[in-house]
């Protein structure tokens, strides 16, 4: 390992640009913001170091032997997050691997030959405009004073629209407009053709100046200074290097667990790539049904949990030849196993928001891929399977609700991965399962107390799991239920308890019991945005033709003896509480069947 030569922003994005520079296989993803990405420059333009990168001399043997990977240079959030293979112009040759710096040089391809599209707020990601793409702007207009974190330059990601809409009121510079300026002479040409060297009207010549000088800072920055600095390492073999890569990339900014041992997995998958498949699986199960919020650890975690390699916990020691081999050879399964898992979890109401423990789906998943019968759609559909599902939902959600997945579950999970090899055949084990729970202080059979306590679940995902159990009749496999509070929320902020007359303790005791389970209710989705801040009076009224309607919801919600206004709602609240209790008694005091 020796130092290189420093060079320019320029040189290092030529080399990206004609394939020269490359990325390992062991190399994380890019995971930069717009906030970083709109730092680096900041700190570019005002000569700061940007930190030393390690560079890796690989031989041509080497190339032909491994993966390699390109830099993403259009970046959008949900389908453009991964980086590209990596075809060389030439395999005969050699190239320069990344090993430290990939976010950083990722960034500034982004920000001077690329785009960034990220998810706008309030939008729902499967609307297509909720990604608009955007490319780096500099405000050469602004005189903004040092901020906190000492900036000096205003950099910002902008769409094509909003450029436009600023540009009446400030003057940006689009970054990407300097990579077309060589040289000095490029750059007059520019600044004359664009006009910003004219002093209009209504502004002074110290502005004129201003917007010059910015403009040359930053060509100056790209194609002058030499902020990439470099150690250059020439070992040849990749496990070598891997120890190089851990041993740089743990110090830093930190990676997850499946960042580092994907690295592992990567460089020792046979025929599979394994980038290519943890990626594509993971971004596969967040499509399911509303939406999951799985992450590659999981998918890597779930690998080791239903290739029956025998310990679960993330370490190297798990991920040496053989148990990647394993799981290599069973990768189709697996993850057609884990699918299956997800899809369960969809139609029992289950998303992201409402799952909350991931590694509660992996003991579903064994027993899938230990019963292949079970991996084809008609265990999802067919009437055969239905008392099977239910007995596997109705396990799922007490171990939820017990909340039995907190420390400790790769112990766990390797327990009733035993119990379902030894129990599982052609059956989920719900009745061996609950027993190794309960051996566990872990029981999912709930007495007085505990039932007491989960009485007064707030709004959350609990509290859709526990509707869903007290009022089966409710469907969420085939539509879409919100959790509903009975009396809205906004009546029990203390301006409205005010209002509505309430004293000072029975607006406590009010404002302390709506949002929880006993005030809550499923409703279909387009029903409960229709119902609004309605009293529940006045909305069953709305709702209903009939008195009949409107009392088959009372008696199906448990919603007896509904008071017209607040002035009710305590002892109404207790009623109901009470007949849920009696009711949880009878679902969640009796061991699973």
């Amino acid at each position: 390992m020796g130092f290189g030569l420093p060079i320019t922003i320029k040189d290092a994005l030529t080399k990206i640009q004609n394939r020269t520079y490359a990325m390992p296989a062991i190399q994380r993803e890019f995971v930069w913001s717009e906030e970083q990405i709109v730092r680096l420059f900041d700190s570019i333009m005002q000569g700061y170091p940007i930190g030393q990168f390690l560079f890796w001399e690989v031989d041509s043997e080497t190339v032909r032997s491994h993966r390699w990977y390109g830099f993403v240079l259009n970046y959008h959030e949900k389908s453009g997050r991964h980086n590209p293979l990596f075809e060389s112009p030439d395999d005969r040759r050699g190239l320069t691997a990344v090993l430290d710096g990939q976010q950083r040089l990722t960034a500034l391809n982004i920000g001077l030959r690329g785009s960034y599209a990220s998810k706008l707020p309030r939008l729902h990601r499967n609307n297509p405009s909720a990604y608009p793409s955007k490319q780096l702007y500099l405000n050469i207009d602004s005189r903004p004073d040092d901020d906190d974190f000492g900036t000096k330059y205003e950099f910002k990601f902008l769409t094509y629209d909003e450029f436009k809409t600023d540009g009446a009121e400030t003057r940006w510079f689009k970054v990407s407009d300097i990579m077309d300026t060589q040289n000095q002479t490029e750059l007059f040409k520019y600044l004359t053709n664009h006009r910003l060297m004219n002093v209009l009207s209504d502004e002074d010549q110290s502005l004129v100046d201003q917007r010059v000088d910015r403009v040359a800072r930053l060509w100056e920055a790209i194609y002058v200074d030499e902020p990439i600095s470099f150690f250059l390492e020439d070992e040849p073999e990749l496990d070598k290097v891997l120890n190089i890569f851990v041993r740089t990339n743990s110090g830093g900014t930190i990676l997850s667990n499946s960042d580092l041992l994907l690295s592992i997995t990567v460089s020792q998958f046979k025929t599979l790539d394994a980038r290519h498949e943890v990626n594509e699986r993971t971004d596969e199960l967040n499509e399911i049904g509303d939406g999951f919020r799985f992450s590659r650890d999981f998918v890597l975690k779930a690998g080791l949990v239903l290739a029956d390699i025998n310990s679960v916990r993330f370490n190297i020691r798990n991920f040496d030849r053989d148990n990647i081999q394993l799981l290599e050879d069973q990768w189709v399964d697996v993850t057609m196993a884990l699918r299956a898992a997800v899809e369960l979890a969809s139609q029992y109401g289950l998303s992201g928001g409402r799952l909350s423990s991931q590694n509660a789906l992996l003991p579903i998943a064994y027993y899938l891929y230990s019963n292949r019968n079970r991996l084809d759609d008609r265990f999802l559909t067919a009437t055969a399977y239905r008392d099977e599902r239910e007995t596997i939902r109705r396990w799922l959600y007490r171990t939820l609700i017990g909340r039995v997945w907190g420390g400790g579950s790769d112990s766990l999970l390797e327990r009733l991965r035993t119990v379902i090899r030894e129990h599982g055949r052609e059956r989920f084990p719900v009745q061996e399962l609950t027993t190794s729970l309960a051996g566990i202080n872990r029981s999912i059979v709930f007495d007085g107390d505990q039932l007491d306590d989960i009485v007064d679940t707030p709004y959350g995902p609990s509290a859709f799991i526990l509707l869903s159990m007290l009022y089966p009749f409710v469907n969420v496999a085939t539509s879409k239920f919100h959790v509903d509070h009975v009396f809205p929320r906004s009546m029990f902020t203390r301006r409205s308890l005010e209002r509505a007359g309430l004293g000072w303790d029975k607006g406590t005791e009010a404002r302390e019991r709506g949002n929880r389970l006993a005030n809550l209710q499923l409703l279909e989705a387009p029903i409960n945005s229709s119902k609004g801040n309605m009293l529940p009076g006045d909305w069953l009224q709305a709702e209903y033709d009939s008195e009949i309607g409107r009392q088959h919801h009372v008696d199906l919600h448990q919603l007896e003896g509904i008071p017209c206004d607040l002035h009710g709602f305590v002892d109404w609240y207790e009623a109901r509480r009470e007949r849920m209790l009696n009711r949880l008694r009878g679902i969640l005091g009796q061991r699973p069947t």
